[in-house]
């Protein structure tokens, strides 16, 4: 999709006015008339109003899910100048999942699998290492392909490249 079909899905995030104007209508302060009691359950009526997901519509999530889903398949535009301020604000959302989960430490899996003779979980745990971008430093790399040496005849080449390009920072 073009970019321009990208900015106006975005534009689409904001509140819908049908709901901001039934929030609002929620948020006033009913006048009460002196019979009826300071604090009454509300009315069914009044929940079924409400909207869902803490004040989002079914249709505002959908419309947010269609705007990430494109900015994932399109990173470039999720880069852009334009889109400074959802990055801004979907940081504290993506920090705070990342707090959730210990890091990996892919270098460690890998030493450990190359020591143990573990070569399929060493090639997966490069993978992982690659994806990251986190190039180990020159001397693990080097341990590892004399480790890697150790490996069957069929899987050496795979390990040896795996760890090459694990050494470049994904780039080679």
């Amino acid at each position: 999709p073009p970019v321009n079909s990208c900015a106006s899905s975005f534009s689409l995030l904001s509140l819908h006015p049908q709901t901001r104007d039934a929030a609002n209508q929620m948020a006033k302060k009913r006048k009460r008339k002196p019979d009826q009691p300071a604090h009454r359950a509300p009315a069914p009526a009044a929940a079924a109003v409400a909207p869902p997901l803490g004040g989002l519509t079914f249709a505002e999530v959908q419309t947010a899910t269609e705007v990430i889903s494109i900015l994932a398949a399109r990173p470039e535009i999720f880069g852009s100048k334009a889109l400074r301020g959802l990055r801004a604000a979907l940081h504290p959302l993506v920090t705070a999942q990342l707090r959730r989960y210990e890091p990996v430490d892919y270098a460690a899996r890998v030493t450990a699998a190359l020591q143990a003779g573990r070569w399929h979980e060493a090639l997966r745990s490069l993978d992982g290492l690659r994806d990251l971008c986190d190039a180990p430093k020159a001397g693990t790399v080097q341990r590892w392909v004399r480790q890697a040496g150790d490996a069957p005849e069929r899987l050496r080449p795979r390990l040896f490249r795996a760890i090459l390009s694990s050494g470049s920072g994904g780039e080679g």
